[in-house]
Parts: C-alpha cells; sequence; structure tokens
C-alpha cells in the first residue's frame, strides 16, 4: 500500500489520511531500512507514532525499529515470512471444511 519512493505530495496526502483514522491502525513492514534517507526516516518515525501495533517479518527488522527510529517494543510484533511446513505430519481435511487460503507478496 505505501513504499517509501512515493513523492512527498503523495506522501503527504498519505499521511493526511493516517491522520484523520478514528480506528486502530496496524502497520505491516516488510522493509525497515538501516539507513533512511531524511525523508524516508520522517514517514516512517511518523507511522510509528499514529500505529496502535506495527508488525514485522523479521526480528531483524523489529531490532531495527526500536534502534534506529527509536520505536515502542511494546507495540511490535513480529510475525515471519512463510508459512509452516505440514508435510511431516499430513492431515485430511473433511469436505465441509471452511476454505484454505495461502498468500504471499513478492515473489
Amino acid at each position: 500500500m505505501f513504499a517509501y519512493h512515493l513523492v512527498d505530495e503523495v506522501a503527504e496526502a498519505f499521511l493526511d489520511v493516517i491522520d484523520a483514522l478514528t480506528v486502530p491502525l496496524i502497520v505491516v513492514l516488510h522493509t525497515v531500512l538501516l539507513a533512511p534517507s531524511a525523508n524516508q526516516r520522517r514517514i516512517l518515525e511518523h507511522l510509528l507514532a499514529a500505529s496502535d501495533v506495527v508488525v514485522t517479518m523479521t526480528k531483524t527488522a523489529r531490532d531495527r525499529l526500536v534502534s534506529t527510529y527509536d520505536a515502542d517494543p511494546n507495540r511490535l510484533v513480529v510475525i515471519p515470512h512463510g508459512a509452516i511446513d505440514h508435510a511431516a505430519t499430513p492431515t485430511t481435511r473433511a469436505a465441509s471444511a471452511r476454505p484454505l487460503v495461502l498468500t504471499w507478496g513478492l515473489l
């Protein structure tokens, strides 16, 4: 939904929408830059301040948010990449079982 490389006008409009939210905000970060530009840092710090929960894919990204961006560790959650490999313990799903959906980002 949001990328660091957005032009300033688009980034400002996006942040204005974030600021106008009246519901909890959960941000999922796929990339946490170690050496951001000044504008990238400003945008991410704005998102961190506005977010109720921030999800990262790795502990490294979580640690970067704390050390580089001074994020509140209590609002950070790590949900690792990938899915659990159930091949070792195959299961049978009943025909009446709810659908199973698997999604992923860039491959």
